[in-house]
């Protein structure tokens, strides 16, 4: 019987040893990968997330367009679980170097850059109709990013129109001020 108990221990405590020696072989293995970058070249490629896109479908984006290893996409995957930040990937475009790690991916995919947008303001427009126009152009971007009630709001705030520096003094309402012209918003 102490014969018994004791090979049963030993069966035990190598099967113990064994788990703990390849956890920590794994664990070194998921450091190694999620801090490796995915190439030698630094070109940027666009790549774009669809509002609603799992993290499986924005993995196997990633893969396709050459930013991720295919083996390392398990990787990311355990560390967007692990970090908990699956909610925080945003929907939008990136422009994205192909020398990124995992890890620097997925800190990437939490700030979405939007694309530059292009909006021509004719003559005899009154500001709502401009913020109109704007909300137009911005509509077909992953997300909203033009306020239309902020915007309106905004040209009649005493406080934000101190903040622009115009020349001319007591400006109550910004109706006016938006030059009929074409205009680049973006990023920058």
């Amino acid at each position: 019987m102490k014969k018994i108990l004791k090979i049963s221990l030993t069966v035990a405590a190598f099967i113990l040893v064994a788990f703990l020696i390849s956890l920590g072989v794994h664990y070194v293995g998921y450091i190694a990968f999620i801090d490796t970058p995915n190439s030698d070249n630094s070109k940027k490629v666009e790549f774009i997330i669809e509002p609603g896109e799992t993290v499986d479908t924005i993995l196997e984006n990633l893969v396709q367009a050459g930013l991720l290893r295919k083996e390392a996409s398990r990787v990311l995957k355990y560390y967007i679980k692990k970090e908990n930040i699956a909610q925080s990937l945003q929907a939008g475009v990136y422009s994205m170097p192909l020398d990124l790690t995992p890890k620097q991916i997925a800190e990437t995919l939490q700030h979405a850059e939007l694309p530059e947008v292009w909006v021509t303001i004719p003559e005899g427009l009154r500001k709502d109709e401009i913020a109109d126009l704007f909300l137009q152009e911005f509509k077909p971007l992953p997300e909203n990013v033009f306020y239309k009630k902020e915007f309106t709001k905004l040209t009649t705030d005493a406080e934000f129109i101190k903040t622009l520096g115009l020349e001319i003094t007591e400006v109550t309402d910004l109706e006016g001020f938006l030059f009929p012209d074409k205009y680049l918003l973006g990023n920058d």
